[in-house]
């Protein structure tokens, strides 16, 4: 039922207050009780209102027209009339609030917002239908205090609408949404005020699923037409780099307003959360040698503040450098220090992963702030390595793997070179103990972490047990040492001890230093650094010469053989692995000349220096000390041995030092004959007289250059050519004188050493008759042996 007021304004006959039934659209009012109690004559103008709660919405107008229509003895619509509505009447339009009429209480000012220079002269159509509700419409404007992330963000949303929203709509149209606020975390209530700051408490504001605000005015309030309303909290920003496109709007009906903000540069319908961008970030290397210890410096500045975030597991944004592939960590945890442009200090913690430094915040850091941050690594060993340093943050979606300088901008490590490698050798003689000093030079320094090895190879196998001295560690494969070196200089010095081989070489020494933590050689995969002069490992032949000298060159007679041998360098007494060195003294028929009286030692200074012996063809002297460089003389005691005497008998030596090659072999021609005991030129013979038949006495002369020994059984045999008659010799002590007739020879043997010039009478009777002298001659026997025979004897001259 529908209260209607029947009025006397506008010509209307009747009053009173009556029911009439509003259906669909439509007022039926009965009439019949007021026109039986009208007593004025004839009705002809009838004026009424009535009351209408308008639609929560804005319906649309087809028509500006009100259809009347008049029911009378139960006919209807016989009296039905269009009636257009009064466009002159007082409506508003979309951009005014000017009507008297409205209540203060549903509009607070004339201008709702923004407005035409012009209020229309006319009314728009859509404005003049029958029961004409407005359109909804709002504007709205959004105040913020900070687009970082995590911080605290002071919010306020204001707005201003058309029509008052009230709480007696459907429930649909007495609500208002305000959407898209993504970017904030779950904070405190939002509140509802003035525009002038008094709170307003005809509406409730509640959070809708952190993103929506719902503002519903209580049962019997509303909110204004033309009334500015702020909402406000105080919310932490998402961690992230959010954005949001607020809107807001009327529930069911009306404009989806953009929630707009104001900027310096201008309007915008979004508010977005600043990426987090690093600002010249730069990073430094301390140093560039391999395996050395490292300082990287990294500068960083944000352009947000750093800070604690409850949506990211309260926590700072972690920032991840990476692409460090020249570094190493012993330890995940390292060791990190930082501070502020300022000088103060900063606390910050880094974890080292396989190339991957991430750094955790433990305090807050403003806008802007440049820091500096020190973290201690090792360098690798590998220098090849250069580093694509990029940096991210795991709390926004931002990063960058481009922006950082580096110092230096690629080759973070020097790679490794030798800068001199040196080889100096103690000794070059063969089977001698030497020492080579290894003496290399590097670049860089040698530090234990890298295990920097020097493997150097010997241009052939040498043969020889060889000991590294000096060394961390060392693997010996001959040609092969490999020495494990250690220190912080740039170099490093060790010795190769060993024993010369018997041979003369020279042997290239090539150097291929290498880090054993990656097996990576410096050069190349596997090429030789070359050394500096002296290149070699040299074992120098060795060269002798020999002189031989002899104190007696008679047959029977003990006789020192006097050696003077020169080398140039010391002879080893003994090679490893083979018997002692030997001096050996060849010839063909050797014992035909000497025997040897023993196995003398041969001493010098009073050491034993070797041992003789003799063989069919040569000396063998047995060193047991080395000979110096200077060389030695070597004295043999030996016997020389009978041999036909000739003029042109010579020996002739060969002088071998076995084990050891010769550079040349030593040979001497023509060093030793035998010679003659007897002077030829004092050995003759006189006679006493040559008368026949008479007594004569032969007086034999002999010069002898060095006494006859009876150990030798030495026998002086004179051919006389005819017998002798009566035949006697003198009475001498030192001979003794057999005469053969068979052979008509004289034999006259030595009974003790004599020496110097000797006669000897024998005496016999001429023959009876004329006779030519015959030819006498001499032979020398000894040890039944002739030395000589056959050699003429003259008459004396004297």
């Amino acid at each position: 039922m529908l209260t209607v007021s029947l009025i006397q304004q506008q010509g209307g006959q009747l009053a009173g207050t009556y029911e009439g039934n509003f259906t669909n659209g439509a007022l039926v009012l009965n009439l019949t009780e007021a026109v039986a109690t009208f007593t004025g004559g004839d009705i002809r103008t009838v004026s009424f209102t009535f009351g209408l709660k308008n639609r929560g919405y804005h319906p649309s107008c087809d028509s500006l027209t009100v259809t009347i229509g008049l029911s009378k003895n139960g006919v209807s619509a016989s009296q039905e009339r269009t009636v257009t509505v009064d466009r002159t009447a007082a409506v508003y339009n979309t951009l005014t609030l000017t009507q008297g009429s409205l209540s203060s209480a549903l509009v607070g000012t004339d201008s709702w917002g923004w407005t035409t220079t012009t209020t229309p002269s006319q009314p728009n159509l859509e404005e003049a239908c029958p029961l004409y509700v407005r359109y909804f419409n709002l504007y709205a404007w959004n105040f913020i205090s900070s687009t970082y992330p995590c911080q605290d963000n002071e919010v306020r949303i204001q707005f201003i609408m058309n029509n008052p929203v009230m709480a007696q709509c459907s429930s649909s149209y007495s609500k208002m949404s305000i959407t898209g606020l993504e970017i904030f975390q779950s904070g405190p209530a939002a509140s509802l005020t003035f525009y002038s700051g008094e709170v307003n408490t005809d509406a409730t504001v509640s959070w809708s699923s952190n993103s929506s605000i719902l503002i519903e005015p209580l049962e019997g309030k509303w909110l204004k037409a033309g009334t500015w309303y702020n909402i406000t909290f105080n919310r932490k920003n998402i961690h992230n780099s959010g954005i949001m496109f607020p809107q807001i709007q009327r529930g069911g009906e009306g404009e989806i307003a953009t929630i707009w903000r104001s900027t310096a540069q201008g309007y915008y319908s979004y508010t977005r959360i600043l990426k987090l961008e690093f600002i010249s970030p730069s990073l430094t290397s301390s140093s560039p040698y391999p395996c050395d210890s490292n300082t990287l410096q990294v500068q960083l500045q944000f352009n947000i503040p750093l800070l604690v975030c409850d949506d990211n597991g309260a926590r700072r944004p972690r920032i991840t450098l990476s692409g460090l592939s020249p570094f190493t960590s012993d330890s995940p945890v390292l060791s990190v220090s930082a501070q502020k442009a300022s000088g103060l200090s900063y606390n910050l913690t880094g974890s080292w992963s396989t190339g991957t430094i991430v750094f955790d915040f433990q305090e807050d850091l403003d806008a802007g702030t440049r820091i500096y941050v020190n973290v201690s690594l090792f360098n690798s060993d590998d220098w090849l390595q250069t580093w694509t340093p990029g940096l991210r943050a795991d709390t926004v979606d931002y990063f960058s793997t481009t922006a950082i300088l580096t110092t230096p901008s690629t080759d973070v490590l020097v790679q490794p070179y030798v800068n001199s490698f040196t080889v100096t050798q103690t000794s070059s003689v063969p089977c001698d103990a030497t020492i080579l000093q290894i003496a290399i030079m590097t670049n860089v320094p040698l530090p234990e972490r890298c295990k920097p090895v020097m493997r150097i190879v010997f241009g052939q196998t040498l043969g020889a047990s060889i000991q590294v001295e000096g060394v961390t560690s060392s693997y010996v494969s001959d040609p092969v040492i490999e020495a494990a070196v250690s220190g912080s200089s740039y170099g490093t010095m060790f010795n190769l001890s060993l024993t010369n081989p018997r041979n003369p070489l020279v042997a290239g020494l090539a150097l291929y230093p290498y880090f054993n933590t990656t097996r990576r050689f410096w050069i190349g995969a596997n090429s030789p650094i070359p050394p500096s002069d002296p290149t070699n490992y040299v074992v120098t032949a060795t060269s002798i010469s020999v002189h031989a000298f002899f104190t007696s060159r008679y047959p029977c007679e003990q006789n020192t053989m006097v050696i003077a041998l020169t080398t140039n360098q010391k002879i080893v007494k003994q090679c490893v692995g083979s018997d002692p060195t030997t001096i050996t003294i060849s010839a063909s028929d050797l014992s035909s000349w000497f025997n040897l009286v023993n196995s003398v030692p041969l001493s010098q200074s009073g050491n034993v220096l070797a041992y003789a012996n003799m063989s069919n063809v040569d000396f063998k002297i047995s060193l047991e000390e080395d000979i110096p460089s200077t060389g030695y003389t070597f004295n043999l005691t030996v016997t020389n041995k009978v041999r036909p005497y000739s003029f042109s008998d010579y020996l002739s030596l060969t002088y071998q030092v076995p084990p050891l090659p010769l550079a040349h072999s030593s040979y001497e021609n023509n060093v030793f004959s035998q010679r003659n005991p007897l002077d030829d030129t004092s050995t003759c013979v006189y006679q006493a007289t040559p008368n026949p038949g008479v007594q004569n006495i032969l007086t034999f002369r002999f010069g002898l250059l060095t006494a006859l020994l009876t150990e030798c059984s030495p026998i002086l045999r004179i051919d006389i050519g005819q017998s002798l008659c009566g035949f006697s010799s003198s009475s001498d002590q030192n001979f003794n004188a057999t005469f053969d007739s068979t052979s008509n020879s004289l034999s006259i043997s030595p009974l003790q050493n004599v020496g110097g010039t000797r006669e000897f009478n024998v005496s016999f009777k001429n023959p009876l008759t004329q006779q030519n002298a015959p030819g006498i001659s001499f032979s020398l026997l000894l040890n039944g042996n002739s030395f000589f025979s056959g050699r003429r004897l003259y008459l004396c001259s004297e």
